[in-house]
């Protein structure tokens, strides 16, 4: 099998030492505390709404989700970083931008932003579209 990563990289993967019938411990998921209510000033509701980012902005400010960490676990010991995707029993699942967006109510709409990183002035492109310095 022809390996896309660094081996130093492969035989640490969880994946790998699943494989070699290795000990795996649970992973420990950190976050800002379970059920967090974030502040919310309505008086920004038209200028967020303005921006398409109403619907994420209501679900993140409600509250942080719990977390389960087995299944943040399991899912982390079947991704595999040389395909992006999760390797599972039954088949290999990609996500999509689609899922993402489902998921956390961000809008895909417009178009995509592309450009050559093979020029000498992508950098400074970046960083007057983004109005920070990488």
């Amino acid at each position: 099998m022809v390996w896309l990563l660094n081996d130093a990289y492969v035989v640490q993967h969880r994946a790998y030492l699943m494989s070699q019938k290795g000990m795996l411990m649970p992973l420990k998921i950190r976050s800002q505390g379970a059920s967090t209510v974030m502040s919310y000033y309505e008086r920004y509701t038209p200028y967020i709404e303005m921006t398409g980012l109403l619907s994420f902005i209501q679900l993140v400010s409600r509250s942080t989700s719990n977390l389960n960490d087995a299944a943040i676990s399991a899912l982390t010991d079947r991704w595999r970083p040389e395909t992006h995707s999760f390797h599972l029993r039954t088949e290999e699942m990609t996500m999509t931008l689609e899922d993402v967006s489902m998921n956390t109510a961000l809008p895909i709409e417009g178009k995509p932003l592309c450009m050559s990183t093979d020029s000498e002035g992508w950098r400074h492109q970046m960083e007057a579209l983004i109005a920070m310095s990488l």
